[in-house]
């Protein structure tokens, strides 16, 4: 009579899960909207610039070096008074089709430039961290 009733509860328990499951799974399907047909026409669009993007929420520069032309030799982050905080030299290593993360978490508020050079031409961009 016990095993009954152990085999009524752990297929009852079992019939719960699965059908919870299915439910998270429906639900998932109807919240997950991406137009996938528009999305490259978003990230392509002249509107948008993605070449350094800060996500000041998460306290990260990213920096696009395909769309900056590829290969990259070095970067500097200077602050307002030309010092630099952050050098990094060994950005030859990296593919030119590198998405750089620079982390802006222990920086204080204020204004810096990141500069990008290449082997030809340095690239400047200025950020401002409030």
């Amino acid at each position: 009579m016990i095993k009954l009733i152990l085999a009524i509860v752990f297929t009852g328990a079992a019939y719960l899960q699965i059908s919870a499951q299915n439910n998270s799974l429906a639900s998932l399907k109807k919240t997950a909207s991406i137009n996938w047909e528009n999305f490259e026409l978003e990230t392509n669009s002249a509107e948008t610039d993605w070449t350094f993007h800060a996500d000041y929420e998460n306290k990260v520069l990213y920096i696009d070096f395909e769309s900056l032309g590829g290969k990259m030799s070095r970067l500097y982050l200077k602050n307002a008074d030309e010092e630099v905080i952050i050098l990094d030299d060994h950005l030859h290593d990296l593919p030119p089709n590198t998405i750089y993360e620079l982390s802006l978490s222990k920086l204080e508020k204020g204004t810096y430039s990141v500069e990008l050079h290449t082997y030809k031409t340095v690239i400047k961009e200025e950020i401002i961290i409030q």
